[in-house]
């Protein structure tokens, strides 16, 4: 009998004590009734969507929760979580579970409430070390706060621990970027870290003020992105990722089975799902998700199918952010037709003669240069 294949698990927790002032993340203002009514109705999704999709025996591989602010739930949630859904989830031996926190709500009790549940992996949300970037990113803790949360005793055993940070922030300069690099990855605990560059979404308060933010020029944050690969080079940390460094071994598991188009179910409000060939989306209001769930209806928003020139469009996209590359092998038996023909020949031509791209072993991969502007890459190769 064959052992049914591995699965991937994303489970939102939609609460946060206020929005940050970059985040279109989907989340409301906690309320301790609404999160209980919250965790039975994620564990009646997963009942849900494990029948329908015969998912039931499938074991587990990466957990991954995030938010929203999950560290929001105090322990009680957490014990109600683990007890209504999440122990009696099949789980490989070596799954990766982690969960995001903020500094502001860590605390030494609700990392003892993981451990013992089986979280592996922690993902801490510090984005600067500077308290007045913190403040007009709308963030509740200070940077003492992150370094206190950081130098817990408890986050030492956790299997890994990584440390989200922003770059570009409004008034942010290279000298305060390098004092929160190197105060984060001076700690031995962090294994990994998350660099993104700040980005406009559209309907968050930043971007509603844009033209009032003392943003840095395009130029600065060009510096700042070297700056950042530089800093995690010097304490050990591989670029696997455009926005992503690990030591060996610390990559997030998670992460890259999105990378790689791994079949993954989303639960929770605004949670997106992968059962190739279908992707869904449940829906973005946590009222009409408790609705959906209640009254024992799919909350699903939005289904479609992924023919083969949107996986291939997806595949470009995502395994060129990757130092692993793309497989020529792998597109061809996944998408139906070759990776290096027709326009994109052309294109692969001039990016190889502008040192963006390589081509090693039937894989194509981002030079350092390229890294700088994959997203610019993959947009000319799509």
């Amino acid at each position: 009998m064959t052992a049914a294949p591995p699965l991937h698990l994303y489970v939102h927790i939609p609460f946060c004590r206020r929005k940050c002032r970059y985040c279109d993340f989907y989340s409301v203002p906690y309320d301790e009734g609404v999160a209980r009514r919250y965790v039975d109705a994620l564990a009646a999704e997963w009942r849900m969507v494990a029948d329908l999709n015969d998912l039931s025996l499938r074991p587990i591989t990466t957990l991954y929760i995030g938010g929203g602010t999950p560290s929001a739930l105090p322990p009680a949630l957490w014990e109600q979580l683990g007890r209504k859904f999440l122990h009696s989830l099949p789980r490989t031996p070596d799954c990766e579970w982690t969960v995001e926190c903020n500094p502001d709500s860590f605390s030494g009790h609700l990392a003892r409430t993981w451990i013992d549940l089986g979280v592996t992996r922690l993902s801490i949300g510090v984005q600067s070390l500077d308290d007045g970037e913190l403040r007009i990113a709308g963030r509740l803790h200070t940077a003492r706060r992150a370094e206190e949360v950081l130098d817990s005793p408890p986050i030492a055993r956790f299997r890994s621990v990584g440390a989200d940070v922003i770059y570009g922030l409004p008034g942010q300069t290279r000298r305060n970027l390098d004092r929160t690099l190197s105060r984060i990855l001076s700690r031995p605990v962090v294994k990994h870290l998350s660099a993104y560059e700040l980005t406009m979404h559209e309907e968050t308060s930043f971007s509603r003020h844009r033209r009032l933010l003392p943003l840095p020029g395009d130029d600065a944050v060009a510096d700042m992105t070297t700056q950042v690969r530089d800093a995690c080079a010097q304490h050990g940390l591989q670029q696997y990722e455009v926005s992503n460094y690990a030591l060996p071994g610390r990559r997030s598991r998670h992460n890259l089975a999105y990378w790689d188009h791994a079949p993954y179910v989303g639960l929770g409000a605004a949670a997106h799902s992968y059962l190739p060939p279908t992707r869904r989306a449940n829906v973005s209001s946590l009222p009409g998700y408790l609705a959906a769930i209640e009254q024992g209806r799919q909350p699903v928003e939005f289904s479609e199918a992924l023919d083969d020139a949107a996986l291939a469009r997806e595949m470009i996209f995502l395994r060129l952010r990757t130092s692993d590359g793309l497989d020529e092998r792998i597109f061809a038996d996944r998408t139906g037709g070759p990776f290096a023909s027709g326009q994109r020949a052309a294109a692969l031509d001039d990016l190889v003669a502008s040192g963006l791209i390589l081509l090693r072993d039937g894989v194509w991969t981002l030079t350092a240069q390229g890294m700088l502007v994959g997203d610019e890459v993959a947009r000319r190769l799509m």
